[in-house]
């Protein structure tokens, strides 16, 4: 996942997608084992 705008250079990014993407995805697609940030 490419994250862009303000996320792309921000602190927080991958607690965003950790904590947030990666876990919405995995309710409706549970073989996903994670999401990273390929930026």
């Amino acid at each position: 996942m490419r994250l862009q705008g303000h996320c792309a250079g921000c602190a927080h990014a991958q607690q965003t997608l950790q904590f947030g993407i990666e876990r919405a995805i995995k309710q409706f697609v549970p073989e996903v084992i994670r999401v990273e940030n390929v930026a």
